[in-house]
């Protein structure tokens, strides 16, 4: 069975072997690699790439995107899985300032874009609403090849000065890391966001406002 999934997420550190199977060929080496290899054991469809290492970091990682059967040893005190559902960053237009409404449209405007692109043919785009400083829309994709497509509700606010909040809710079922890897993924190539903080539901319900660099 070949999904090509883990080597899309890390395709400079895989390969496959003439069955379609996929290996690592060589380990990661700076953190981006580690990112990419965790992403490629949380993206494999059949359970082909395996964490064999003793990192506590990777382990408590792998647990907190619901991979820790994936590990070939684990911790004893490993923690359950975080549902990330919020994210904080600050959003600087150096060349072209904008005010709050019109921040919040073009960041709106520019993830539903991104996510639509990332998904393809199966991927829509839904009730885009914009209201001041508050914008929302809401994903789907999986149509034509899921059963029940899946939908994630996208609720942008302003959360102080050059600062938003993004509240990120599955319609279906608790949050999983395919809710927010696009978004992370659009705010990675694009240099207008800064100070992006993600949030496990739990942190943020506690009044935790230090959060992670990554949702995974």
């Amino acid at each position: 069975m070949s999904c090509g999934a883990p080597e899309i997420e890390a395709g400079t550190l895989m390969s496959h072997d003439g069955k379609g199977h996929c290996f690592f060929v060589r380990q990661p080496s700076t953190t981006e690699e580690v990112d990419a290899a965790i992403l490629s054991l949380w993206s494999s469809c059949c359970g082909a790439v395996r964490y064999a290492g003793h990192d506590r970091e990777i382990l408590v990682r792998l647990a907190e995107i619901g991979e820790g059967d994936t590990c070939d040893f684990r911790l004893e005190n490993e923690p359950k899985q975080a549902r990330v559902t919020h994210l904080t960053f600050e959003f600087v237009d150096g060349e072209a300032p904008k005010s709050g409404p019109l921040a919040a449209r073009e960041i709106v405007e520019y993830f539903a874009g991104f996510l639509a692109k990332r998904y393809g043919a199966g991927s829509r785009v839904l009730d885009s609403r914009f209201f001041g400083t508050t914008a929302s829309f809401r994903h789907e994709w999986g149509h034509g090849s899921l059963p029940t497509p899946c939908s994630v509700t996208f609720a942008l606010e302003a959360y102080g000065e050059d600062s938003w909040l993004l509240r990120i809710r599955r319609e279906d079922q608790p949050n999983s890391p395919g809710d927010t890897l696009g978004i992370h993924k659009a705010i990675e190539r694009d240099r207008r966001f800064r100070q992006v903080q993600w949030f496990p539901e739990e942190d943020w319900e506690k009044g935790t406002r230090e959060g992670r660099a990554r949702p995974f």
